[in-house]
């Protein structure tokens, strides 16, 4: 076993408080200067190995923290379960009101998902992404790009803002129609169950 040459060396430090023999690079540096050095399928290898542990057994206090998974399967080139956890994340960040980091766990969700074609370009959880991206904003008191996002996400779900005066008058009688139907379609099966 190298870790006790290591931690003599001071490479390593271990981590008495975890529930696994665990070590942490003493410096940064050390730790980028090894993972330089590895090749492309060891470090794919190696993310995809810490992110099914971590998904397993979570930090010290048992809980997942998404963010770190997604830059594990990020790291393994995993983009299924890389664009999963940085929508978990996201969601996550936006029900804390950690505005910006929701926008950044969502837009690269978006670029994950438009260079590798993960969803297979699904409208439905797109649109609910830039609704998010949106809200957020909309948060920060950034209004033109909440409003933009919001019409996005209304389009990509196939309900655009109406343009004219004449397509919001039709917007609000369907809806009406809609809701009169729902309406009496229980009152008028009432009779018959009797």
């Amino acid at each position: 076993d190298l870790m006790p040459a290591l931690v003599a060396a001071e490479f390593v430090r271990p981590q008495p408080d975890q529930p696994v023999a665990s070590f942490q690079f003493k410096h940064a540096l050390t730790q980028n200067a090894v993972y330089g050095v590895m090749l492309t399928d060891q470090r794919r290898g190696l993310h995809a190995s810490v992110a099914d542990w971590y998904s397993e057994h979570g930090d010290s206090s048992g809980t997942r923290d998404d963010a770190i998974l997604a830059h594990h399967w990020q790291g393994a080139e995993r983009w299924d379960r890389a664009v999963q956890a940085l929508e978990n994340a996201g969601l996550a960040a936006l029900e804390r009101w950690a505005c910006r980091e929701a926008i950044g766990f969502f837009e690269r969700a978006q670029d994950i998902d438009d260079r590798h074609a993960v969803l297979g370009r699904a409208p439905e959880r797109r649109a609910r992404w830039l609704w998010c991206i949106g809200t957020a904003h909309y948060r920060l008191g950034r209004i033109p790009p909440a409003e933009k996002c919001g019409r996005d996400a209304l389009a990509l779900a196939g309900y655009p803002v109406p343009a004219t005066v004449a397509q919001c008058a039709l917007g609000i009688g369907r809806q009406l129609v809609v809701r009169f139907l729902r309406w009496m379609l229980p009152h008028l099966a009432a009779p018959a169950r009797n």
